[in-house]
């Protein structure tokens, strides 16, 4: 059971790298057309939630082979909260 969970976190991390991957082009598109205050900030934390994403994958790919459900299961709902998150802002910036 824990490795399926440790699955469903690895791919929620890989669903949020890509659309941080997708913010972060749109954001230096627009930084470099703009170049606001702004537009930096933006593509800043696209490519902070970029690289938090790759670590997190690197991570619970280690920590699959070592911890069971009392680690997977809290992260499973922080990987969560965290796709919501950058699902929210990917939508808004689409806008």
């Amino acid at each position: 059971m824990s490795g399926v969970v440790w699955d469903i976190n690895i791919t929620l991390e890989v669903i949020t790298l890509i659309l941080s991957i997708i913010m972060l082009l749109n954001f230096f598109r627009g930084f470099r057309g703009v170049r606001s205050t702004f537009t930096v900030g933006l593509t800043t934390i696209s490519c902070v939630f970029a690289i938090q994403s790759g670590v997190s994958i690197y991570i619970y790919s280690y920590f699959s082979m070592h911890y069971g459900l009392e680690l997977s299961l809290p992260l499973a709902l922080l990987s969560t909260l965290e796709l919501l998150g950058v699902a929210t802002l990917f939508y808004l910036s689409q806008q």
